[in-house]
């Protein structure tokens, strides 16, 4: 996963209150989804494939 992932994931889960084995699979599956979502379509701003973390 690049930086620009990584900061988002970050950003996200900075918001969620639950406990760090929980923030920790959260973590796990947004990576996953990100993936997909970049091969699917040919793009890799996170914005782009998973919406902004703010709303």
């Amino acid at each position: 996963m690049n930086k620009v992932h990584k900061r988002y994931v970050n950003k996200v889960l900075r918001r969620i209150d639950c406990s760090n084995s929980y923030k920790k699979r959260i973590r796990n599956d947004l990576y996953i989804m990100m993936e997909e979502k970049a091969l699917e379509l040919n793009e890799s701003d996170p914005y782009k494939l998973l919406g902004d973390r703010n709303k």
